[in-house]
């Protein structure tokens, strides 16, 4: 599958070692219509939402939460309202998940 990260550029070939181990979370395809003001984007915001899990530098599962996504904005779009008083019913909690990176806030699914 090839997946084009706009407006960011994919460079082949620089090969980096790193003996990373954990997870990476990928977003391509940021629907508009879900975008929230501040910080960053939640995961389900995008199309495309695949999860990268290393072990050591070296890529050992690729797994594909799309699906996970769309569930997520089929939920909002039948109650649109209630998803806003969810996030204005407790503002600080909105305010601290929007600047955050952490799986627990972004992709809560994955703990």
């Amino acid at each position: 599958m090839e997946i084009t990260l706009l407006p960011f550029t994919y460079i082949k070939g620089v090969n980096l070692a790193m003996k990373y181990t954990g997870q990476i979370v990928v977003g391509a395809g940021f629907l508009l219509e879900y975008y929230l003001h501040m910080g960053y984007q939640r995961a389900w915001a995008y199309k495309i939402l695949l999860e990268f899990v290393f072990k050591e530098g070296k890529l050992i599962e690729t797994i594909d939460h799309s699906s996970m996504a769309d569930k997520l904005r089929t939920e909002i779009n039948e109650d649109p309202k209630g998803f806003m008083d969810k996030i204005r019913g407790n503002i600080g909690h909105y305010v601290d998940e929007s600047f955050s990176l952490d799986f627990a806030s972004k992709c809560w699914w994955l703990e």
